[in-house]
């Protein structure tokens, strides 16, 4: 292990480490600093400072920058600090880093309980290309140890950078903001386990406004569940011949929610692995495509094997099948093929919506939705290319014609976590899309919010909420499609998850929630909600159970009337009730509660079949 000590990191003539210039790397267990002449700062802003201050409150350094954002920048690299690295640096392939800093926030950005930096190791000159980066929330007015790990992958050429041919940079132009940093470290740890590194100690302090179990918003929460997820029923139950079964013990479970909880699966995993088979179906009633359904992963698509088993596996488990994704349009995320037509707009044009109806004509019927656009604000090269907003509604357009049926989804990441920005950007480039698509008569039929969550980017409920309402305005369905929370602090991963599920079950305009994934054996970036990789069942997952599978079930026992009536309130979705007779034989019914009906005659599934709606 290789501790790079920063000595005054921020310098931009580069502060040297005593003896180290041109020399090995140093090692160290100690966190140094010096920052004692700001004039070698290099500081860039359109309003503020940067200055050298001692800090108290009982840490191990003596001398840190406070840097005071007195302006809203135009973009959050407006406002920074930099330095170029005095010391040497084998950026070697399977290495894992880490950069440590100590900070403390003295004053928050407006409207949150924090400040905000992007903290990264970059080359100096255009295009800046970047070692790697990471997003901090710094909280309150003690000093924290804040923390960024990344690694090099194996297979990947390695690279020597000598004392000065990189920059430390930390990006600060997220608002007006006060806040101070020092001790910084790089630390190399070599070949190891990035996950191991990574989970080895706390990850960064956080918190947000609204977790304590008492906020108010999770209480009116729970007033909105109570009208808009439950209802109340009358059921009137029948024999197989047609007979009133008075007077007769029942019980009812709730089976399949309405409202879709579930995650994103990947075939082979579902195959291979019975354990997760298992708990999938225990847990979701929707399902999604992890990577089966994007043209990416393929020289040309089609609906293979790995394909037919999903939709074999949904039906017989009674589980939604929701599709994703059609398009998703930057270079990486196309066949490589594709980008010999980068000059010739009108072949690409026809290439992508031959792709558009053959997907669509080939899925239609056999699942009720899908993301047919992904991430059109980050990923959208070919888009531009193809003809921009104009193109974008041809593609609804056409899809909708191919398959009339299918709700179709534009699906984007990055608003919700911004939510606690009081203009936040990205929600109102979203908005902006579909703004376009709704003038241009595009048959929109719902609207998808990533939820990639991070130390660094995630929002106070309360904010969320505010946010969908701004997009329910536009009468379609509202869903979290991918969810998950990168962090080490599994208390705050709890609590977090608890109060997104809140957030979504209790919006009027949300109809489901999935997660990218809930086990960390098969988890894109090893964050997963539920499940560690030795299916040890985290907090997070204790919260999704206790929420989704106790607290907003329906379980019901009691008797028939004499006109074989039996009456409740519970959660709509699809249930199932036996009746014991007086003869000892025990039929069992379904039905399927729904807002607009409340009277239900019920024949048992062993005679003239299930239960109808009246």
């Amino acid at each position: 292990m290789k501790y790079y000590r920063m000595a005054g990191i921020f310098t931009g003539l580069a502060l040297f480490l005593p003896g180290v210039s041109g020399a090995a790397p140093a090692t160290a267990s100690a966190v140094t600093d010096d920052f004692s002449d700001v004039t070698k700062f290099r500081f860039n802003s359109n309003g503020g400072k940067c200055e050298t201050v001692v800090p108290d409150g009982g840490n191990d350094i003596t001398s840190a920058l406070r840097i005071t954002v007195s302006r809203n920048a135009k973009n959050v690299w407006g406002t920074a600090i930099r330095s170029a690295t005095g010391i040497p640096l084998a950026w070697d392939a399977g290495h894992v880093f880490e950069v440590r800093f100590l900070a403390r926030c003295l004053k928050p950005l407006p409207g949150r309980d924090y400040a905000s930096l992007t903290v990264m190791v970059e080359l100096p000159t255009p295009p800046n290309d970047k070692l790697f980066s990471g997003g901090v929330r710094i909280w309150g007015k003690q000093w924290r140890r804040y923390r960024v790990v990344t690694w090099k992958p194996a297979g990947k050429r390695s690279r020597v950078f000598a004392p000065g041919e990189l920059n430390f940079v930390f990006h600060l132009g997220y608002g007006i903001q006060t806040l101070e940093i020092g001790g910084i470290e790089l630390i190399d740890h070599g070949v190891t386990d990035y996950r191991k590194i990574r989970d080895r100690e706390p990850g960064n302090s956080a918190d947000y406004r609204g977790r304590e179990a008492s906020a108010s918003w999770r209480q009116q929460a729970e007033e909105r569940i109570e009208t808009l997820r439950k209802g109340d029923f009358q059921l009137r139950l029948l024999d197989e011949e047609g007979n009133v079964l008075g007077g007769v013990p029942v019980q009812l479970n709730l089976e399949r929610h309405a409202f879709l909880f579930g995650s994103c699966v990947p075939a082979r995993t579902i195959r291979e692995n019975p354990r997760f088979a298992r708990e999938f179906v225990r847990l979701f009633n929707c399902g999604t495509p992890e990577y089966e359904m994007k043209w990416c992963w393929r020289h040309s698509w089609s609906w293979n094997e790995e394909l037919q088993f999903l939709e074999k596996f949904f039906a017989d488990h009674r589980i939604v099948f929701r599709g994703h994704c059609t398009v998703w349009l930057s270079w990486e995320r196309t066949p490589h093929w594709l980008r010999r037509l980068e000059k010739q707009p009108t072949a690409l044009r026809e290439v992508v919506r031959d792709h558009i109806a053959y997907q669509l004509f080939t899925v239609r019927g056999k699942m009720p939705e899908l993301d047919l656009v992904n991430e059109v604000l980050y990923h959208n090269a070919v888009l531009k290319i193809a003809g921009g907003e104009s193109e974008l509604a041809e593609w609804f357009r056409l899809a909708h014609r191919v398959a009339p049926e299918m709700r179709l989804y534009l699906n984007d990441t990055g608003i919700l976590t911004a939510a606690d920005a009081p203009d936040n950007p990205t929600a109102a480039a979203y908005r902006r899309v579909i703004d376009g698509l709704k003038k241009a008569g595009a048959p929109l039929g719902g609207i998808g919010f990533q939820c990639h969550a991070s130390m660094a980017k995630f929002a106070a409920p309360e904010n969320v909420l505010r946010e969908l309402d701004r997009f329910a305005v536009y009468g379609v369905p509202l869903k979290i499609t991918e969810y998950d929370f990168r962090t080490t602090d599994e208390a705050l991963a709890a609590d977090y998850l608890r109060d997104m599920l809140y957030v979504a079950f209790s919006h009027p305009a949300m109809t489901g929630f999935l997660m990218w994934g809930f086990w960390d054996g098969n988890h894109w970036c090893g964050s997963a909600p539920i499940f560690d990789k030795d299916w040890n069942l985290k907090p997070s997952g204790r919260v999704f159970e206790d929420l989704v599978h106790r607290k907003w079930r329906t379980a019901l026992e009691g008797k028939t009337s004499e006109k074989g009536c039996f009456t409740g309130r519970g959660f709509y979705g699809t249930y199932r009730l036996r009746a014991e007779t007086a003869a000892g034989r025990s039929l069992i019914y379904e039905f399927t509660l729904e807002p607009e009906k409340r009277e239900y005659v019920l024949r048992p599934q062993n005679g003239a079949g299930r239960g109808g709606r009246k």
